[in-house]
């Protein structure tokens, strides 16, 4: 009796030794908390006066891997847009840019995020190569909050694997 009271014991510290480290769980700034695929939830532009734009009805995910953020659809109708991303975690607000090169035209986009969760909020305007006020030539300014004029806020929910 008591070899199988010692037999048993064994057994379970060898699979408890064994077991698998638990998943070391990431901050919201992390920038490896951002991989993953995401559904875009809505988008919607504010004008100079605070008012909303119509919201995209455009059915799309966004896969962000290994500093890349990649627009798709689901069904795969619409063609990919692949960007360069570039987060910087120790902003506060987080800052997050995209920028595409096309055909030798750059485009930027500069914003900020925010990971609560399972969402993701990532509020921009068009950067510096790719806006300019056409009256004085000055660049864009990223957004410091979430709220307010100008640029626009994408909402996105991880899609669950």
């Amino acid at each position: 009796m008591l070899r199988r009271v010692f037999a048993g014991l064994v057994v379970v510290a060898l699979v408890a030794g064994f077991a698998p480290a638990p998943k070391k769980k990431l901050k919201d700034t992390d920038p490896k908390a951002l991989e993953g695929t995401w559904e875009v939830v809505i988008t919607a532009a504010t004008g100079k006066k605070g008012k909303k734009g119509p919201p995209s009805t455009v059915k799309r995910q966004v896969v962000i891997d290994k500093g890349t953020w990649t627009f798709q659809t689901p069904d795969g109708k619409l063609p990919t847009a692949k960007y360069k991303m570039t987060v910087d975690a120790s902003k506060k607000p987080a800052w997050l840019d995209l920028e595409r090169d096309t055909s030798g035209r750059k485009f930027k986009v500069i914003g900020i995020y925010e990971i609560t969760g399972d969402t993701l909020k990532f509020r921009y305007v068009p950067g510096v190569s790719a806006a300019k006020d056409s009256k004085v030539g000055t660049p864009a300014t990223r957004p410091t909050s979430f709220t307010g004029t100008g640029g626009a806020t994408m909402t996105l929910k991880r899609v669950k694997k």
